[in-house]
């Protein structure tokens, strides 16, 4: 019975030291300890039988020696027992120690949570927890020692170099690290300073503080490299508050230059308004780049082809995308001739829709080299010309010429490319010679026009003007100029100057003293005669009875002010 105890017992041992569990091995320690109370019992028992035989029967020498025997075998067994026991309590010591250090590791308390980061308190209370025997741990040990890191669930002291390198397995010359400092904690304050004097030397510290500043501090590669990403990235970020700023000043029309000075232009004036709450825009300004003439000007054009991408999509959204184009040609302050084409579309809704679509020098005005211009343009934008159904221009002879006009050699490849005549040119030039017939509306648009150019030309007399005007408290504040290409918007301006009339010959009386006295004399005749001021008055009736046509045309057909002005 003892050999099969011994043999369990031997099993349990094995099993222990594989499982590592403690309540486990407490659980088989018990038992152990139970079978060998029993097998005390049962020795006792035994004995006391035997005297009370050989009491009453008697034994003979050979059974007295069988019986010495038996003894002597079981005291053998008795004292293999318990070195099993023995053991398998070492077993549970050494694995509750083994658990104790565990409880380092699985710690998530600020302490140990992150095994990167030191935990040194310096406050009384939580110092006042690690003691031992009478001795407390310093807290001027932190300055000598920056390695020390407390741990509040066991109350013991580690090394964080050596716990991180025992943790992560990354010991490979020095083999045996110290425990004290790694798993179970140290708490021998009596020989503290020897101890961390002695720790601080050893070669598994070195080597793990070694390796704990390998894996912290990243390389000199990686250190450029990362230098270089915030570099970019602090450009880009300058960069695209540069194009922020150029769609700004393109949207409103103001130039990016100013001047020889490039300093003072508006581009870098408002990058340096920006630079005051923005430190990347306050480093690209420093570093002057991409702000030069040439990548300027790319960059506007990059802008306007995405423009014209946007525009192009909208007018191909249609199946099939038919479309009229719109052409002028003029000459800017330059001296230079300028083909301007525009691309009018209707959506599936109806809406009507006038894109311009490109600007472009020419090198003369004839209507070969228009008509070129028009299908090298078409054909960059993909736009077929046999999609073109209509074509409007004004009425020179370049381009409305029956013969030789551009109008006649686009609907020569494309018949279906009705020509139309501008509207809104054809009803100006209607007007305007039908007025011209007539003496009275003639003289009254000539004196209108003299007495714009006579008061709004000069800040003096325009000056004199304004006085008089807020003296008057009108509710008309001054005079209009007269639309060159709208008669219907020359109704406001002929309206000002029936409204303001007193005002304006006081004007002209204060304006007859200087240079411009014989004019304003001159002005000053007219203004009192009955049939300009009766002009004036039948100029205004025809004016407002044209915008009533066109407010009645947009009512009927529906159309918005916007709409109307395409239209038209």
């Amino acid at each position: 019975m003892c050999g099969q105890l011994i043999q369990q017992l031997t099993h349990v041992q094995v099993f222990a030291r594989i499982s590592g569990f403690s309540v486990q091995l407490y659980r088989m320690k018990r038992s152990a300890q139970r079978s060998l109370n029993e097998l005390w019992s049962k020795k006792k028992k035994a004995s006391e039988q035997h005297e009370e035989v050989q009491l009453c029967d008697g034994h003979s020498s050979e059974s007295e020696e069988e019986n010495q025997q038996h003894e002597v075998e079981s005291d053998q067994e008795e004292a293999l027992v318990e070195q099993q026991v023995h053991d398998l309590g070492v077993i549970g010591e050494d694995n509750n120690e083994s658990q104790a250090g565990e409880v380092n590791h699985n710690c998530m308390r600020q302490c140990c949570g992150d095994d990167k980061r030191v935990y040194q308190p310096r406050g009384k209370e939580t110092l006042s927890l690690f003691t031992n025997k009478g001795r407390k741990f310093l807290s001027s040990w932190y300055d000598k020692y920056d390695w020390l890191t407390l741990c509040t669930t066991q109350k013991k002291v580690f090394c964080i170099y050596c716990r991180f390198a025992h943790r992560h397995k990354l010991l490979t010359f020095s083999k045996k690290g110290e425990e004290a400092f790694t798993v179970r904690g140290f708490d021998n304050f009596k020989k503290a300073t020897e101890k961390f004097r002695t720790h601080a030397n050893s070669d598994s510290h070195l080597e793990s503080k070694l390796k704990w500043n390998a894996l912290s501090n990243p390389t000199i590669q990686s250190q450029l490299s990362a230098q270089i990403t915030r570099a970019q990235q602090s450009r880009r970020a300058g960069f695209l508050k540069q194009l922020e700023a150029m769609k700004y000043l393109l949207r409103q029309g103001i130039a990016l230059r100013q001047g020889d000075n490039e300093e003072e232009g508006n581009l870098p004036q408002l990058l340096l308004t920006l630079s005051n709450d923005n430190k990347d825009v306050k480093n690209w300004i420093t570093e002057k780049k991409y702000m030069s003439h040439d990548i300027v000007n790319e960059l506007i054009s990059l802008m306007g082809q995405k423009v014209l991408r946007q525009i192009l999509e909208k007018i191909k959204s249609n199946s099939p995308y038919w479309y009229s184009v719109i052409a002028d040609e003029a000459t800017d302050v330059a001296c230079r001739e300028q083909f301007n084409l525009s691309i009018r579309h209707v959506n599936d809704d109806y809406v009507v829709s006038e894109d311009s679509i490109g600007l472009l020098s020419l090198p003369n005005t004839k209507a070969e080299t228009l008509f070129m211009v028009l299908k090298d343009m078409l054909t960059r934008c993909n736009l077929p010309l046999s999609l073109c159904r209509g074509q409007a221009y004004d009425g020179a002879a370049t381009m409305q010429g029956k013969r030789k006009g551009l109008a006649k050699l686009v609907r020569n490849e494309v018949p279906a490319a009705l020509p139309v005549h501008c509207l809104a040119h054809s009803l100006n030039i209607c007007l305007q010679d039908a007025g011209r017939q007539v003496q009275l509306l003639r003289d009254t648009i000539d004196l209108i026009r003299e007495i714009v150019k006579l008061i709004n030309y000069s800040p003096k007399r325009k000056h004199l003007f304004s006085e008089k005007l807020l003296e008057s408290e009108t509710s008309v504040k001054g005079i209009q100029p007269l639309c060159p290409t709208r008669w219907t918007v020359r109704t406001g301006a002929i309206g000002a100057v029936i409204s303001q009339y007193s005002i304006i010959l006081e004007t002209m009386h204060q304006t007859t003293h200087d240079e411009y006295g014989l004019k304003a004399a001159g002005i000053i005749a007219a203004l009192e005669k009955f049939e300009v001021f009766f002009g004036l008055k039948l100029a205004t009736s025809f004016s407002v009875q044209l915008r009533r046509h066109q407010e009645s045309f947009k009512t009927r057909t529906g159309l918005s002010k916007r709409q109307y002005q395409l239209l038209m």
